[in-house]
This record gives C-alpha cells, sequence and structure tokens, in this order.
C-alpha cells in the first residue's frame, strides 16, 4: 500500500480495512499529485501540437517561398538537384499565377475564386486553409445566387416584345463594325437612327422616363487583350458601339464569349444586334488612294509615314505584337493569303518607295500625288491592307459564331440570347441610300418601327447625303472617271489580285446570303 493509502487506511478488529476520513496532511499530499498529473498532461499536449503547427509552418513556408524551402531541404539533406528543378517549377508557376491575375483583372468575365489570388483576402492574410476555402465557397455561393435570380427574374418575363414597348430595346447591346473607308462617318448616324428610333416607340406617357442608349467608346487597338489575343469587350444591355478596325484573333469560341457575355448579370440581356459595314476589296482600294491624294490632304500622316513599313512592322496592344503574327494563320487557314503574300506586297512597295528619280526622299504623300495610278494605287493599299485583312477575317468569325448561337438555342429549352447581323456594303450605301436605311430600320426595329416612319426617314437621309456629297471630303466614290481601270489593274496584278480576289468573294458571299435570308423572311 503506498504511503497516501496508508495515511488513511486503518485496519479493524477483524482484518479488514476501514477507511477513516483523510487528514489535513492527506488531503495536501493529494492535491499536490494531481496538480502534476495536470501540469505532466498539459506539457505532452502542448509538445504535440506545437509539432503539428511546426509542421504546417513548414507548409505553409514551402509554397509560399520556394527559396525557403529549398534552404530547409538543404539542411535536412535532401537532394539538391530535385531541389533546384523544384524551386524552378515553382517560381514559373508564381509567375504564371501572378501573370494570370494581372489578365484577369483586365479581361472582360470576372476572375475564378483561387485561393491566394487577387480575390481573396483572407488567403493573402495567411488564415487558415479552412478558413480560405470556407471564404472561397461563400463567394461562389452568393456568384450562384445572383445567377439563380437573374435566371428566375427571366423566365417570368415574356419573350415578345410589343411593338411600341420602348424599354426593351434596351435588353439588346448594340455594335456597329467599321473599317477605314468602309462607314466611319455613316456609322455616327446610325448609332443616332438607333436612338431616335427607340425614343419614337415609346408612348408619350413614357417619354418622360426615356433613356438614351449609352454610347461607349473602345479604341480597338489599345483596348487588345494579350491573353485572348483579340479587344476587349463587355456589351452590356443598353449600349451601342463603334467598333473601327476591331482586332480580333482570338478564334470563335473566345470571340463569342466576348459578343454574348456581360459582366453585370444582374441586367437582363435578350441578345446583340451587330451591324457589319464592310466594302468590296478593289473599290476600298481605290477610294483609299483617291481620299489620300487629295490636294489638301485630310490626313496628317501621309507627311510621315513609311506605306511599306505599316504593312510588315504594324504592331498591335501594349506589348507590340506583330499584326502579321497574329492575323495570317487564320488567314491562311481560311485560304485567303499566307506569309509569303505578306512578304510578296511588302517587297513590291519597296520597289517603289522612294527609288524613282525625284522622289529619292519624298514623303509617302508626294508618291501619291507623282507616281503613276496604278502604282500609287498599290502604295496606297499596302498602307490600309490590314483593314481589309480585319474585315475578311470579320466576316468569316461572325459567321461561324452566329451558326454556333443558333445550334445552342435549339438545344435549350428555356429563353435565350440571339446573334443577329446585318452584314452591310458601302457601295450599296453610296449607290442606294435610302434603300440602305430602310433595310437597316428594319434590322433594328421590325415591325416596331412604322412603315411611314420607315420610308420618311430613308427619304431624309438620302437628302442630306445627296445634298452634302459633293463639299464632303471623306466621301471618295464616284468622283474620278478612272475607278473601273485602277480596280482591274489591281484585280490582274500578279501579287494583289489573286487575295482581295478570294477576300472579295468572302464579301460577295455573306451579303448574297444575307439578302436571300431577307427575301424568304419576307414572303414566309
Amino acid at each position: 500500500m503506498d504511503a497516501v493509502a496508508a495515511d488513511y487506511a486503518v485496519v479493524g478488529g477483524n482484518g479488514n480495512v476501514d477507511r477513516e476520513p483523510m487528514t489535513k496532511r492527506s488531503k495536501v499530499i493529494l492535491s499536490a499529485f494531481l496538480s502534476g498529473c495536470a501540469v505532466a498532461f498539459v506539457v505532452l499536449a502542448m509538445c504535440a501540437i506545437s509539432g503539428i503547427s511546426g509542421n504546417y509552418t513548414y507548409l505553409r513556408t514551402k509554397q509560399a517561398d520556394p527559396r525557403q524551402s529549398m534552404k530547409s531541404q538543404l539542411d535536412s539533406g535532401e537532394d539538391f538537384r530535385e531541389t533546384e528543378e523544384m524551386l524552378e517549377r515553382q517560381i514559373e508557376e508564381a509567375m504564371e499565377r501572378e501573370s494570370d491575375e494581372v489578365m484577369e483583372r483586365g479581361s472582360l468575365l470576372p476572375p475564378k475564386p483561387r485561393l491566394g489570388s487577387v480575390v481573396s483576402p483572407v488567403a493573402r492574410q495567411g488564415a487558415p486553409v479552412e478558413q480560405q476555402l470556407s471564404v472561397e465557397k461563400q463567394h461562389i455561393d452568393a456568384e450562384k445566387q445572383l445567377i439563380d435570380e437573374e435566371k428566375q427574374h427571366s423566365d417570368e418575363e415574356p419573350v415578345s416584345v410589343n411593338a411600341g414597348d420602348g424599354p426593351r430595346f434596351h435588353k439588346y447591346a448594340y455594335v456597329i463594325v467599321t473599317y477605314h473607308k468602309m462607314g466611319h462617318a455613316l456609322s455616327n448616324q446610325l448609332v443616332e437612327q438607333i436612338q431616335r428610333g427607340i425614343e419614337s416607340s415609346h408612348s408619350s406617357k413614357m417619354k418622360q422616363n426615356f433613356q438614351r442608349l449609352e454610347r461607349r467608346y473602345i479604341n480597338a487597338r489599345d483596348e487588345f487583350s494579350r491573353k485572348t489575343k483579340c479587344t476587349k469587350l463587355n456589351l452590356e444591355p443598353g449600349t451601342v458601339v463603334v467598333l473601327e478596325a476591331p482586332e480580333f484573333h482570338c478564334g470563335r469560341e473566345v470571340l463569342k464569349h466576348l459578343i454574348m457575355d456581360h459582366r453585370n448579370i444582374r441586367k437582363q440581356k435578350w441578345g446583340v444586334k451587330l451591324i457589319h459595314l464592310v466594302r468590296n476589296p478593289f473599290s476600298m482600294a481605290v477610294s483609299n488612294y483617291h481620299y489620300h491624294r487629295q490636294v489638301d490632304t485630310p490626313e496628317d500622316f501621309v507627311h510621315k509615314t513609311n506605306p511599306c513599313i505599316t504593312l510588315s512592322e504594324k504592331t498591335v496592344g501594349r506589348w507590340d505584337d506583330l499584326f502579321v503574327d497574329l492575323a495570317e494563320p487564320f488567314l491562311s487557314e481560311a485560304g485567303i493569303m499566307n506569309r509569303q503574300d505578306f512578304d510578296f506586297m511588302y517587297m513590291d512597295c519597296h520597289i517603289l518607295y522612294q527609288t524613282r528619280p525625284g522622289l529619292e526622299k519624298a514623303p509617302y504623300y508626294d508618291h501619291l500625288l507623282k507616281l503613276p495610278p496604278e502604282e500609287g494605287l498599290k502604295m496606297a493599299l499596302i498602307d490600309k491592307f490590314t483593314h481589309l485583312a480585319l474585315m475578311t477575317t470579320d466576316i468569316i468569325l461572325f459567321q461561324q459564331i452566329q451558326r454556333d448561337v443558333m445550334e445552342e438555342n435549339e438545344n435549350l429549352e428555356s429563353r435565350h440570347r440571339t446573334l443577329d447581323i446585318l452584314t452591310m456594303s458601302m457601295d450599296n450605301w453610296i449607290d442606294h441610300p435610302s434603300r440602305s436605311m430602310t433595310t437597316f430600320l428594319d434590322f433594328i426595329f421590325k415591325s416596331h418601327m412604322s412603315d411611314e416612319r420607315k420610308a420618311k426617314v430613308s427619304a431624309e437621309h438620302e437628302k442630306y447625303y445627296r445634298d452634302n456629297r459633293v463639299p464632303t471630303r471623306h466621301v471618295t466614290h464616284g468622283k474620278h472617271d478612272n475607278n473601273q481601270v485602277l480596280m482591274d489593274s489591281l484585280r490582274y496584278d500578279p501579287v494583289f489580285g489573286p487575295p482581295m480576289g478570294k477576300m472579295e468573294e468572302v464579301v460577295n458571299r455573306r451579303l448574297a446570303y444575307e439578302e436571300e435570308m431577307r427575301r424568304q423572311q419576307k414572303y414566309n
């Protein structure tokens, strides 16, 4: 029997051990014993927790600082070669994550939640992994809730739009795509016609609450995403955007999302109405030539630029990606032209530029004035050839995306967004302004604008165009007798003829297709 028990055990006369109340001394000894056990238990627990915490801290340090990780591995005797390779991989992954986060901050779609990213302030503060996951789950649940609310709201609203119900025009985004000598001035007039048409569709009671579409401006070349290889877009419903020579080199799937999606999911979007202003490549080339060689030239750059470099060294975006590198793969795959075709054009330009007597040091503008028209035409075309390449690429991409959207919608039972495209030739706008305006109004407003109003607006547009056609310096179509001769010189040129002929086929096929679709809709 131990000492503690001996203090309070008393042997009775019958040989049994009788328990007596503990003395004061016994109580002190027992209390000290129990306290010692408790202290020992706490010490052991703290050691265990410290070991776990140390391992977790090491893992966190290993993830956060590759160099510290390497030091720990060297101290522990791990293989140095494996550590060095691991360090390189970790540094590369960290740089990629940082680059992706920077791109996501400037891209169209919000970044996906990621531990340690710019959307996770808890992670940056070094919170436990469980807390990080909990916060990220809250972010995801919140976004899902917004999407569910938007979907429920859209399901509750009718799909049809009643004539005169003006506010529903704000459910769409409106885009006008144009290029050099392909409707820059016209695009502003079309924006105003959309605004006026929507306003006129409001009843007198609603006009006091009428809001114009928000006009947005995008610099297609500066607003270029190196991540997507496309001009950045956010086509919100209730907005109208004019895109001049957008840089779309990202492929059909990415471009489809750029056009059809939008950031503010609380605003219901029924679709996009896209007006694509194009032109016959040969007609555009001749118009461009006459425009820049006017006696009082409207463009100052013709006194400074080297037109040959414009084609070969044109860059896109802040990272100076070469246009030829971006555009050539798609054009080559489509069978339009390849790298060799670009090289031949570049060499043709250098044969002409500053090589003729009296023009050895002359600026580009003097070449336009003094070279034979057929040669000056080619030089002017090289300077703006990128616009023709972009136009052709966009026609093909828009057609592919529209088909993809239609196929996706066929598999959807609920409401879906539409992509309506109207491709219009600037040559038709010049030759038939009234008819072209009517086609435009039919596309935007359909039956929501009366035929009488469409006829009135179209007649006013034609009168305005005829009255201002001669004085303006921007419109150069039809002023020169040698237009057809110049177009034929390009058509039969061994360098320019083949690729431009294929571009012409792309333009004509698209225009003919849409014309046939309108004819069928009219009779059906």
